[in-house]
């Protein structure tokens, strides 16, 4: 700047004093004077990230955020400093939101998609060249309530052998105590990066506080294949296997055994539909039909389709299907159509998950102990909500502890009155992973 020559031949140096000052004066210093100033602002966060003072850049960002909330250079830089920090779940939300924004420029979407995509490839890169444990447990323990535990009717007047019978099965609520310890085992086969064998085994325990004869335990041996296919290995091949016995009060009730395959086809970048087929067989040890059937009620077979639609914070499925099972029995002889409508949605430390089933059942025969004249036909609801909380402190602890929050409720409507009831279950539970 030119000095100004005022009166009497003398030099202004006003200007020169206030420039000379305003370079001795820090940048922070010119931010607190004037806040609003963006450009200031921006080179105060320059200089922060220079000095790897990621909260003071963070402050500053909000700051030019609280002043220009529509600035997409902003807010980019913020959802960088979010992946910088770990906090991935909101960096990459305020890039997608970028990288959709309609108002904002050509390239400046191209850069929020380009950096969101890179980081989601990253963490594929990672994931695949990183060992996997060969051993991985987990231990859950918790309890509930039970209302209606004894599945009474609904019904006043029951039917047996033709015969009209008051209801006499109490409709109680029964405290239980639960307790689940699953080991899962990953053998090194020399498998390529975008396999994964997976052999696990699981033991649940449901005990009751006086019900003792209802109490319950669930043995499950199983293993999973998943193989990438296709070009970047988008498509997924899923293989499963698992025999599961359940005891009531010790005693072995029956085996069921099951195989499933699925493959994952995604369409575009966040949906996919699945196909699925799963074969199971029951066998029963203890039935009062078990003379005539020699307790095995044969094969059941479902088909399916499903839907999926998932971002990174949230996730929709529908699963419709069909099942059918072996009419050669006088046990479980129905065919059942299915809807399964499935949700979630994922925050920093709580993940909450929703799961609603309507399916309905035509048994091919009559129940043996009715009637061979009355035909069933029986309308299933279910209903299951779980908010799981992971503190964020614990996170990177060699045990990480989980909070479960549950319920589970079920209501049956038959053309028999025996079978419709309504039961729910409430549970609490805390686990460990290690």
């Amino acid at each position: 700047m030119t000095p100004e020559i005022v009166a009497g031949g003398g030099i202004d140096r006003s200007d020169i004093q206030d420039n000379k000052y305003s370079a001795k004066k820090g940048i922070f210093e010119q931010v607190l004077g004037d806040p609003g100033n963006l450009e200031l602002n921006f080179l105060l966060f320059k200089k922060q990230l220079a000095e790897n003072n990621i909260k003071g850049a963070t402050a500053t960002l909000e700051r030019v955020l609280l002043t220009d909330p529509n600035s997409k250079l902003a807010r980019v830089m913020y959802a960088q400093l979010k992946l910088r920090m770990g906090n991935r779940t909101e960096g990459i939300r305020n890039l997608d939101q970028i990288a959709q924004d309609e108002t904002a420029s050509d390239d400046m979407r191209k850069n929020a998609a380009s950096l969101r995509d890179g980081v989601k490839r990253a963490e594929q890169m990672n994931t695949r060249s990183m060992p996997r444990k060969k051993f991985v447990s987990r231990l859950k323990l918790g309890g509930g309530l039970a209302e209606n535990a004894l599945g009474s009717s609904e019904e006043t007047q029951i039917t047996f052998f033709d015969n009209d019978f008051l209801n006499s099965v109490p409709n109680i609520d029964e405290s239980f105590t639960t307790a689940q310890l699953d080991v899962t085992y990953t053998p090194d086969l020399g498998l390529g990066k975008n396999e994964f064998l997976q052999f696990y085994v699981s033991n649940q325990i449901k005990d009751f506080k006086d019900l003792n004869r209802y109490d319950l335990t669930l043995t499950t041996l199983g293993m999973s294949y998943n193989k990438g296919l296709g070009e970047n290995n988008l498509k997924t091949l899923g293989l499963s296997a698992s025999v599961t016995d359940i005891n009531l009060s010790w005693h072995n009730y029956a085996t069921i055994y099951n195989v499933a395959v699925n493959l994952k086809l995604p369409l575009t970048e966040t949906f996919s539909v699945i196909p699925v087929v799963t074969a199971t067989r029951s066998v029963f040890d203890l039935h009062p039909d078990i003379s005539s059937n020699k307790g095995n009620t044969g094969w059941t077979y479902r088909v399916g389709l499903g839907a999926e639609y998932r971002k990174d914070t949230y996730f929709v499925s529908v699963q419709p299907s069909l099942t059918e099972l072996d009419k050669n029995t006088r046990l479980n002889n129905y065919d059942q159509e299915q809807l399964a409508l499935i949700a979630g949605r994922k925050f920093e430390q709580i993940l909450i998950s929703g799961r609603f089933n309507r399916s309905t059942r035509d048994y091919e025969q009559a129940d043996p102990f009715i009637s061979s004249l009355r035909k069933r036909k029986d309308q299933i609801s279910e209903y299951s909500a779980s908010l799981f909380w992971t503190p964020k402190a614990l996170q990177q602890n060699r045990m990480v502890p989980q909070l479960e929050l549950g319920v589970f409720h079920k209501k049956i409507k038959s053309t028999l009155p025996n079978f419709s009831k309504e039961t729910t279950d409430l549970t609490v539970s805390w686990s460990w992973v290690f």
